[in-house]
């Protein structure tokens, strides 16, 4: 004997998931944030508050650079690096989370990624407490 199936109105293709606007939220945020940090991104002693007026131009180099190229190609190849690794190591950890939740790999990548954000904090913060005249 067959049975019949019922459906319910709300588990058509129209129904969203729950967890959509909450995503897309996390999503604008993190994109905000990257937006800020982008925009606020200088190469060098642009404000005029560290800036030195008197310098133009670029001093010459004891050594020549790797290829030939500036120091200012190293400087954006550096930093198009950090960030396309940044996104391969976030991608690679959700896809890991995602398949595995709670591994031990995916932790220890987390919890090293924590400590080199870490460092700078640390490698400041005692020299923070002292008098500069001692």
């Amino acid at each position: 004997m067959a049975t019949a199936q019922t459906v319910s109105p709300s588990a058509g293709p129209a129904a969203a998931p729950k967890g959509s606007l909450a995503t897309v939220t996390w999503i604008v945020l993190a994109v905000a944030v990257l937006g800020f940090f982008a925009y606020h991104a200088r190469q060098g002693a642009v404000s005029p508050r560290i800036a030195n007026p008197e310098v133009t131009g670029i001093p010459p180099r004891p050594v020549e650079f790797l290829s030939g190229r500036s120091d200012a190609d190293w400087l954006f190849r550096q930093q198009v690096g950090c960030v396309v690794m940044m996104l391969l190591v976030v991608a690679l950890c959700v896809r890991a989370w995602w398949r595995q939740p709670g591994h031990p790999y995916v932790l220890m990548v987390l919890a090293a990624t924590a400590i080199v954000w870490q460092d700078p904090i640390m490698n400041w913060a005692p020299y923070a407490v002292y008098n500069p005249q001692l």
